[in-house]
Formats: structure tokens, C-alpha cells, sequence
């Protein structure tokens, strides 16, 4: 089993790399919509893996910055978009990753949450902290309602190969261990909110609430019946961070 919280090689092969075209395109065209050009050109992806949001905002002439903490993904991404800036490095360390601000940031497919309580308002704190006055951030995480009553085992298939998949909620940390077979497991460990108070939580950092949706969907409002929501914060005018 790999370290909590690290995607494996077998993972990337897996789930990363055969997601289908048309589930980029929609949450594309969600981040286009929420950061609408040209207000938003500089946009820092965190998280960003092997780039497919890098990629398909840079055809958009978004001017894209990606943080990767694995360096083989990140190698993957600088060598599939040479001309845009891929950094190396943890996401809880922005503040030495990075200097200048950005018009948005993006934090896609559950990558929030990973730290303590504490960890993860420092994180808020620092993606406030490396947008402009007025500057929005996008969170895509899961839904702590949804988990309430999904919980437990279940296989997921993924061509001819069978995953299976345990979940377990403890009070607001969601567990998951996904068992590929042949003793190869992955461990992942989230802090998970209700959609009221990640935007609490976000408050203190000086971000305030603009969207709360799910499926990449402003019309779906996020709910119980949604594993995952999204939300859009912007940075206030005023705030000294």
C-alpha cells in the first residue's frame, strides 16, 4: 500500500488516464464560465496532475501555472504543454512555490482536505493569500452529506479490472482504500464538509461565497445526493493577506 494521500502509478493508469474526453470538456467549460476571460487570464491550477485542466484552459488562452507534488505527473505535464509552467512541489508550501498573484485558482477533484482542521484553513489561508484583490478560487471537493448514507464497500470497474473500493466516515473525516488486487492498494484521508461550512471556513480567510453547485452544473444545486460539489470564492477588495 502507498502513503496516504499519494496517488500511485497504478492509480494514474487507472482512473487518471482513461477519463473520457467528454467529462474534461465540462468541467472546462465550468472553469470558463466561472473565471470568464479576459478578468481571469492568470490561473493557477493546484493539484493539477497530469494537466488536463492546464491544457484545455491554456486552448483557451488562459495563462496557466500547474502545482504538481509527484515528480514523475509533473514531468508528464511539462512534457505534454512545454510552454506552460509546471512547478514541482506541495501545495501546502504555495508561499515558497510561488511568488505574484493570480486572477484564479483552481483545486479540482477532491485534492482539498487532505491536511488536519488547522492544516487545511492554512491552506485556504495561502490560496487566499496568492490572488488579487477581487481574485476567485474554485474548489471541487466532496460532499460530507452524501456520505452520511454511502458508505462501505463496492466494486468499481475500470475496463476488464475489477477495484474495490471502502469508504468509512468518522465524524468529518472520510477514509478510502481502493484494492487493485495482487496486494496493490491505495490510502486516501479527507477532511469533508457540508457545503455551509467549507463556505465558513473560507469566510475566515477572507473568501467569500459566490457558488455552491454540483456535476460542473450551476443549476444543480450541491446536496446529499451529489458525492462531490463545487464552489467558487473570490478574494475580497480589502482584505490584507
Amino acid at each position: 500500500m502507498t502513503i496516504p494521500n499519494t496517488y500511485s502509478a497504478t492509480w494514474h493508469t487507472v482512473f487518471g488516464a482513461t477519463l473520457p474526453e467528454e467529462t474534461t470538456a465540462r468541467e472546462i467549460e465550468f472553469l470558463a464560465r466561472t473565471l470568464p476571460l479576459p478578468a481571469y487570464r492568470t490561473v493557477l491550477d493546484v493539484c493539477c496532475g497530469s494537466g488536463r485542466h492546464l491544457a484545455g484552459l491554456s486552448a483557451l488562452s488562459y495563462d496557466m501555472t500547474g502545482v504538481e507534488r509527484d515528480p514523475d505527473i509533473a514531468q508528464t505535464a511539462r512534457e505534454a504543454m512545454p510552454t506552460v509552467r509546471v512547478i514541482e512541489g506541495d501545495a501546502n508550501r504555495l508561499s515558497e512555490l510561488l511568488t505574484g498573484r493570480f486572477d484564479g485558482l483552481v483545486c479540482l477533484w477532491a485534492s482539498f482536505g487532505y491536511g488536519t482542521p488547522q492544516q487545511n484553513v492554512q491552506l485556504l489561508e495561502s490560496m487566499a493569500a496568492i490572488l488579487r484583490p477581487g481574485g476567485r478560487l474554485v474548489l471541487d471537493v466532496y460532499n460530507r452529506g452524501f456520505f452520511d448514507t454511502h458508505t462501505g464497500m463496492r466494486t468499481i470497474e475500470r475496463g476488464s479490472r475489477p477495484i474495490v473500493e471502502h469508504t468509512r466516515l468518522d465524524g468529518n473525516r472520510l477514509s478510502s482504500t481502493l484494492d487493485y488486487g495482487f496486494g496493490v492498494a491505495d490510502l486516501f484521508s479527507w477532511q469533508v464538509f457540508t457545503p455551509d461550512e467549507l463556505v465558513r471556513v473560507a469566510r475566515s480567510a477572507g473568501l467569500s461565497s459566490m457558488l455552491v453547485c454540483a456535476g460542473f452544473d450551476e443549476t444543480v444545486p450541491a446536496s446529499s445526493e451529489h458525492a462531490r460539489m463545487q464552489l467558487v470564492f473570490e478574494r475580497g477588495q480589502t482584505r490584507g493577506v
